[in-house]
């Protein structure tokens, strides 16, 4: 019996397209897979700046409402400017510029930021929380407990509360916060009630 040499033999054109079209589809799905691990990394990145852009919001408003001075009022237009009327340094940042006698808390332009105003000469502003598709501005009267989102300018209140209603273009998911504002007069005058009750009677 006589063996015969194996010949080498050439792939054909078929084979090599399928060859070229396995090799496309494998490094199409490692890039596949590649490309969504980032784009998971992404979304969960802006999640985690969303999140901490909105706590840092809450934090700095909770502090400035609670820090308001005993003569500031507000004046409220249509639920989307909140005008603080006397109140000094409250809702400064640092380098925010000089004292202004008028602060506003407004949304505007898919956002809510805050002015100050020196008359009607806007000194500094800043935007605190960007790519809002609505906010709405509510506040509890102190002596009614209604809320309501109009407070005339010739006629501004102390409110005990403020509510703000948002929603972001990343998280459609309605947002409420509720900010206490300290009622100076009610704990002055309660103090001075106490302090009168622990003074011994005169001789």
């Amino acid at each position: 019996m006589t063996l015969k040499p194996i010949q080498d033999r050439a792939f054909t054109l078929v084979e090599v397209i399928v060859a070229l079209a396995i090799s496309a589809i494998v490094i199409g799905g490692v890039f596949g897979l590649a490309g969504s691990a980032l784009d998971l990394a992404s979304e969960s990145n802006r999640s985690r700046l969303e999140a901490m852009r909105i706590h840092q919001l809450s934090r700095f408003l909770r502090g400035s409402f609670a820090e308001l001075p005993p003569k500031c009022r507000v004046a409220l237009n249509d639920g989307r400017v909140l005008t603080f009327l006397d109140a000094k340094t409250s809702f400064q940042w640092p380098g925010g510029g000089p004292t202004s006698n008028r602060t506003d808390l407004r949304f505007a332009n898919e956002a809510l930021e805050i002015a100050h105003y020196l008359g009607e000469e806007e000194l500094s502003s800043l935007v605190l929380l960007e790519d809002l598709t609505s906010c709405q501005i509510e506040i509890q009267d102190a002596t009614t407990r209604l809320w309501t989102s109009s407070v005339p300018s010739g006629a501004p209140v102390r409110p005990s509360l403020v509510k703000i209603r948002y929603q972001t273009a990343m998280d459609p998911m309605e947002r409420v916060e509720v900010f206490r504002v300290h009622r100076f007069a009610q704990v002055n005058f309660t103090n001075q009630q106490n302090s009168q009750q622990d003074e011994p009677p005169a001789p």
